[in-house]
């Protein structure tokens, strides 16, 4: 997670609290992806942060983790994996809608490109097809552990957007954090978009 420990360097403190430290994660995490062609709402990613560190355990963990990375001798295996590993609020997922027709292949190769990749991921397609099946469209959905892991996001988007490229599927795809969906924030029923991050 090296984006935090450039994060506390860029903003001159450690304090996961702090609007400058919020700041420079924010913009170190739009230069990143940005230069990937991934756009990052500002306001919402703000927001994720918000409900993030509104949580005390989970802002504890996202402190204690910053503080390991911070010291030069932290093992990243051994002090910082584990609180990773507990730290649920930092999922998200990127979500696409796919002609229903093509849904299950596409979902198929998806996973196959996804392995060929070697990327760890979770994914999942809805088994109630009357919820989205009104708009002649189905989700993919695949999971990424951690919303800040901008190079593991980047990977993910571009093998999805590559296999819709195959498909001949012109679509945007949406990264949606989990907290989003915890705390109600969904498309159309909130004054703010439900994703932070767009490919």
């Amino acid at each position: 997670m090296v984006i935090l420990a450039e994060a506390s360097k860029k903003s001159g403190t450690t304090k996961v609290v702090d609007d400058k430290w919020i700041g420079s994660l924010l913009g170190i995490v739009k230069e990143e992806l940005e230069s990937k062609g991934i756009h990052v709402l500002s306001r919402e990613f703000k927001l994720f942060m918000k409900y993030l560190l509104e949580n005390e355990r989970r802002k504890r963990l996202l402190q204690r983790v910053v503080d390991y990375i911070s010291k030069s001798k932290a093992d990243y295996h051994k002090d910082i994996i584990p609180l990773l590993l507990d730290y649920v609020g930092l999922t998200g997922k990127w979500m696409v809608f796919v002609p229903t027709n093509l849904y299950p292949r596409i979902f198929r190769y998806m996973l196959d490109a996804l392995e060929k990749a070697k990327l760890a991921y979770s994914a999942k397609i809805t088994s109630r097809k009357e919820e989205y099946g009104s708009r002649g469209e189905l989700p993919i959905i695949i999971y990424v552990p951690i919303s800040f892991a901008t190079h593991y996001i980047v990977e993910v988007a571009e093998v999805m957007k590559s296999v819709l490229d195959e498909f001949y599927v012109i679509k945007k795809i949406f990264f949606k954090p989990d907290l989003f969906t915890e705390k109600g924030v969904y498309s159309g029923k909130a004054n703010h978009k439900s994703y932070i991050y767009v490919y």
